[in-house]
Order: C-alpha cells, then sequence, then structure tokens
C-alpha cells in the first residue's frame, strides 16, 4: 500500500516568516517569565539571587518550583489572606501563561492543507496523548506573547509588593 506524502510548509517558508518571528517571542517572553519567578523565589528564601538559582534549578520543572513558592508564601505570610490569595490570582495566570507558552514551543508547526492557515500540531499535553491541530494566526500568537509579558510585569510587581510586607512570626519549635 502506497501512503501519499504530505509536503507541510514550516516555520522557514516565506509565508510564515511573521509567525515564526511571533514564536521566538513567545519563547522570550517565556523565559522572561522564568526569571522574574527566580526573583520572587530568591525574595522569598531570603538567599542572594545565584545561591537561589542553584536551588531553584536544582528542581526539574516549573511546578514543583511554583508549589514551593506557594508552600513558601503560606508559612510567611500565614496572616496575610489578602496576599496569599493575591498569589493564587497570580499563580493561575502563570499556569495559563505558561500552558499556552509550552503548547508553542513544543508544537509541529505545519500548513493546514485545506485552509493554508499555519497550524499548531501538539501530540501531547500534561503526559496524555492527544492529536490537537489549531489553525494560529498572528494575532493569536501575539496575544499569547502579550500574556507572558503581562504575567512576567504581574510577578515583578508581586515580588516588589512583597518586600514590603513584613514576614508572619515563626512558631517556636
Amino acid at each position: 500500500m502506497d501512503i501519499p506524502v504530505q509536503a507541510w510548509s514550516r516555520l522557514a517558508d516565506d509565508q510564515f516568516s511573521e509567525q515564526a518571528k511571533l514564536i521566538g517571542i513567545i519563547t522570550a517572553q517565556g523565559a522572561v517569565l522564568e526569571a522574574e519567578i527566580e526573583t520572587l523565589f530568591s525574595i522569598l528564601i531570603g538567599a542572594r539571587y545565584n545561591q537561589a538559582k542553584i536551588i531553584y534549578y536544582a528542581m526539574m520543572s516549573l511546578p514543583p518550583r511554583l508549589n514551593i513558592i506557594q508552600s513558601l508564601i503560606s508559612d510567611n505570610y500565614s496572616g496575610n489572606e489578602e496576599l496569599k490569595n493575591s498569589w493564587k490570582v497570580l499563580r493561575r495566570s502563570i499556569d495559563s501563561a505558561t500552558g499556552e507558552r509550552n503548547r508553542c514551543v513544543h508544537a509541529i508547526w505545519a500548513e493546514n492543507p485545506q485552509t493554508h492557515a499555519l497550524q499548531r500540531r501538539n501530540t501531547h499535553s500534561n503526559g496524555n496523548y492527544e492529536r490537537r491541530r489549531i489553525d494560529m494566526s498572528t494575532e493569536d500568537l501575539t496575544k499569547i506573547s502579550t500574556d507572558l509579558a503581562v504575567v512576567a510585569g504581574q510577578v515583578n510587581q508581586f515580588s516588589v509588593y512583597l518586600q514590603s510586607k513584613p514576614l508572619s512570626p515563626s512558631p517556636n519549635i
């Protein structure tokens, strides 16, 4: 049985150069967000930034890092419900923005044979096999990039805000 080979246009094709640029920007904005999260982590553990990075990157992925940050916030600011609630809202924004970033960075990009639009093809999500194919416009990619930048700014603002708040008293052990 002969199976026809489909030639897909990839990101290197001129017709998709703007989308390719935006995927690069999404990757860069993801790195900025990660740097802001690193800074937040260093503030919470009270270590110099370079020392904090050693500990931060000993954890292999973002979810456990965010879980540690959540635990540190809960412990360091146990009496400050407003701050803890602000973190919960921010955490949801981080999870959403980094999820979109991951779906873009880890996708196979091809031309949709029917619409000739650029298509993001993801084969797995959160360890589950799936076949999702989504046409992605320049506007879609711009929104993802903008969302990452906004969330990075929010993490920065949260870090600044955190430094102005007193720590909860430590329990005597």
